[in-house]
C-alpha cells in the first residue's frame, strides 16, 4: 500500500527531490556551491529482501562527490563502501580517523587516476556464522566462513571486539558454556564488519508455574511454559512471547527435574516507557528442594537494574557458587504507578516478562 510502485512512494521521492534542490540552489545563490564538497550516497537492500552485507552483489549503489579538489567525470571503477563516506570527509577536514574504523577515504576522487587502485576491495563481507544469535539447551558447533578470497577469519569469544592479533579460525568452535562471539574477516589490512553471536548456553527446565496471574491481554502461555520454551519476544510487547502484568507483580517456579548446580539465573523483561513498561523494581531469587522450605539465594534491587542501552530488552543476572537446588522461586516486583514526570504518571505501570534462563 505504502511501499515501492505506490503514489506515496513516488510522492517520497519527488519531496526528497525538491528539499534536495532547495540546498544545492540557496547554496548556489549565496555563491557557496562551488567552495562547497557534496557526496551523494544511497542505502542499499540485500538480495535476499534484506539488508545486504554478505556478498559482493549486494552493493551495487551509486556513490558520487564533488567539489574543491575532485577531480570531475571520473569513474572508479573498483568497489567505493558507504563506509568510506565519513573516513572521506575526515580526510577534507585533514582528522585523523579513529583506529576502529574499518573504511578509509576515496583518495582516488583527489589526487591522480592511479590512486583510485588504492580503494581496490576496499569492501570486504562479514564472515558468516552457522547458527544464530540465541539460547540453546545443547552444545553447538559454530562455523565460520566468508566470501571473499585471501582474507582470513579472526575471533574472540569474550564478547571484545576481535583484531588481527586475535584468534585465527581454522575449525568450528565447540560451544559449550555461554559466549560472546565476535568475529571479523581480514584482507590486506582491509576489516570487514563483525560478526556476533550471542550463544547462551541454559539448562532444560521441566516446567514452569506461574504464582502471579497476568492480565488477559498479554497472558503468553498461562501455564508457564513461554518462560522456558527458549524463544524471546522482540521489541514489540504485542509478541505473543510476553507476558504482562499490570500493577500486579510477577511469580513462578520452576522445577529443574532434579538437584542441580546452577551458575546464573537471568530474567528478560521489557522496558518501553512511552508504553508504561517499565523494568521491575526489586527481583527475588529462593531455592527448595522439596517445594515447602524457600530460601532466599538473591536479590536485585532497583539501582542494580539498568535499562538497555540499544534495544527495549534487558536481561536482570544474578550469578552463584556452589548452589545446589531443584526449585527456583522468582518474584519480580512491579513499580505498580509511573513516576512523577512521566507523561502517565500515577496510571498503573505495566511489567512484561517473557522468558527466564537457567545457565
Amino acid at each position: 500500500e505504502l511501499g515501492h510502485g505506490s503514489d506515496a512512494y513516488y510522492n517520497s521521492i519527488e519531496e526528497v527531490d525538491v528539499r534536495i534542490g532547495d540546498l544545492l540552489n540557496a547554496l548556489d545563490s549565496s555563491g557557496l556551491y562551488e567552495s562547497t564538497n557534496i557526496i551523494v550516497i544511497s542505502d542499499h537492500g540485500g538480495v535476499g529482501h534484506g539488508h545486504g552485507g554478505e556478498s559482493m552483489d549486494e552493493i551495487q549503489i551509486p556513490w558520487i562527490i564533488k567539489g574543491p579538489g575532485v577531480m570531475q567525470n571520473k569513474l572508479i571503477e573498483e568497489p567505493v563502501n558507504t563506509f568510506n563516506t565519513a573516513s572521506t570527509i575526515a580526510y577534507l577536514f585533514n582528522i585523523k580517523q579513529p583506529e576502529q574504523w574499518i573504511a578509509k577515504p576515496v583518495l582516488g576522487t583527489f589526487t591522480e587516476n592511479e590512486k583510485s587502485l588504492e580503494n581496490k576491495n576496499s569492501y570486504l563481507p562479514k564472515p558468516k556464522a552457522s547458527i544464530k544469535s540465541g539460547i540453546y539447551a545443547e552444545e553447538q558447533l559454530l562455523t565460520l566462513s566468508v566470501d571473499a578470497d585471501n582474507s582470513e577469519i579472526y575471533y574472540t569469544l569474550d564478547g571484545s571486539e576481535p583484531n588481527e592479533n586475535s584468534v585465527l579460525y581454522s575449525s568450528p568452535i565447540k560451544l559449550g558454556n555461554s559466549k560472546i562471539v565476535k568475529a571479523i574477516s581480514i584482507s590486506n589490512k582491509i576489516r570487514s564488519e563483525m560478526t556476533t553471536v550471542d550463544y547462551k548456553k541454559v539448562f532444560g527446565v521441566k516446567s514452569a508455574t506461574l504464582k502471579s496471574k497476568p492480565s488477559s491481554k498479554y497472558p503468553a502461555e498461562f501455564d508457564g511454559k513461554s518462560l522456558i520454551d527458549g524463544k524471546l519476544g522482540n521489541d514489540d510487547f504485542t509478541h505473543s512471547a510476553w507476558i504482562g502484568y499490570e500493577y500486579d507483580d510477577f511469580e513462578a517456579v520452576l522445577d529443574l527435574g532434579k538437584v542441580q548446580s546452577l551458575n546464573k539465573v537471568s530474567l528478560s523483561c521489557l522496558e518501553n516507557k512511552s508504553s508504561w513498561i517499565f523494568l521491575p523494581a526489586q527481583v527475588q531469587l529462593f531455592a527448595s528442594n522439596d517445594l515447602n522450605n524457600f530460601n532466599k539465594i538473591g536479590s536485585i534491587e532497583s539501582n542494580q537494574i539498568k535499562s538497555p542501552e540499544k534495544r527495549n530488552r534487558t536481561l536482570i543476572e544474578q550469578s552463584f557458587t556452589n548452589t545446589n537446588f531443584r526449585y527456583l522461586k522468582i518474584t519480580a516486583k512491579n513499580i505498580q504507578y509511573c513516576p512523577k514526570g512521566h507523561a502517565g504518571e500515577g496510571g498503573k505501570a505495566w511489567l512484561f516478562i517473557d522468558e527466564i534462563l537457567v545457565e
